[in-house]
């Protein structure tokens, strides 16, 4: 590790931060209000024994928690609570996307 705290060459690390920094943020990706409040819910949920709704197992207190649209926005979903379920982390990334379901 070195004095930035990071593993990365400074050169490295700039392309990681200028994409890292590239990326709109979540109400220019369409994460309304709505969604913004039913958020904390839905964590809590996976905290209080709801499973991944994506591998269908149960999180401990290691896993991150992210919030997964059942049906999503591109196809017409909604932000509604209803709409929303926990999901771990590594589930829901894009690096696992085409591994599920």
């Amino acid at each position: 590790m070195d004095s930035t705290g990071t593993l990365r060459c400074p050169d490295c690390q700039a392309i990681a931060t200028a994409k890292r920094n590239a990326r709109p943020n979540s109400a220019a990706r369409g994460y309304d209000g709505e969604y913004q409040r039913n958020k904390p819910i839905v964590i809590a949920q996976g905290r209080n024994g709801r499973r991944c709704v994506i591998c269908k197992k149960a999180f401990t207190e290691a896993n991150k928690i992210t919030v997964e649209h059942l049906v999503p926005l591109r196809l017409g979903g909604t932000s509604e609570l209803a709409n929303l379920g926990p999901a771990h982390a590594w589930c829901n990334s894009g690096w696992n996307r085409g591994k599920r379901r």
